[in-house]
């Protein structure tokens, strides 16, 4: 058998190209990834489902702060909380459900500043009729069981309505005063 050097060579020279295809397109090539810069990443952080439960210099639980959602937008900024509810524990002697659309309070946590319909229930036990306060916005200094307000409150009890620009309240003693302007109003 006779063997042309011409078509030896050619044959060679298919089979390295053939060779050399396969390896180069076995090798994937990625693109070069596109300079968008989103800009700095988000601070902050929420939580969903939040219970906080707030102790005395002797580890005792006071009371637990339960909400919706909590959010902090960035160290050392308010916290904000959504569908927000203060529930004082038995052995603190406050019989008050205190809840609200939306808390804030700063960092430091010293006041929480409870905003849009926000209800302060009064029912130490099922022979007492509810007493309850409703305002947009009321201040609560929770370690000290105090509550103020310079905004509209109503007040409700047995039928009757009371309004009045300001409240102050001791959770513990149950002690409270409205504003100077009064009014008086019966439902049936």
């Amino acid at each position: 058998m006779v063997v042309n050097t011409r078509n030896l060579l050619l044959f060679a020279a298919l089979s390295c190209a053939a060779v050399l295809t396969g390896v180069f397109s076995s090798i994937a090539v990625e693109p070069a990834p596109t300079s968008t810069d989103p800009g700095p990443a988000p601070q902050g952080y929420y939580v969903i489902g939040a219970v906080q439960h707030v102790t005395n210099d002797e580890g005792r639980v006071l009371y637990r702060i339960v909400a919706e959602r909590v959010e902090q937008q960035a160290e050392g900024e308010d916290f904000v909380f959504d569908e927000i509810s203060v529930e004082y524990m038995p052995d603190t002697d406050v019989h008050w459900d205190i809840s609200a659309d939306r808390g804030v309070t700063p960092a430091s946590r010293d006041v929480l500043r409870l905003r849009d319909n926000v209800r302060l229930v009064y029912a130490p036990d099922a022979s007492h009729e509810e007493l309850v306060f409703e305002t947009n916005e009321l201040s609560l200094v929770a370690d000290e069981f105090y509550v103020t307000s310079d905004q509209p409150i109503t007040v409700r009890k047995d039928g009757t309505d009371l309004t009045a620009m300001g409240l102050n309240l001791n959770l513990e003693t149950d002690d409270w005063n409205l504003g100077p302007n009064v009014t008086t109003r019966i439902t049936h």
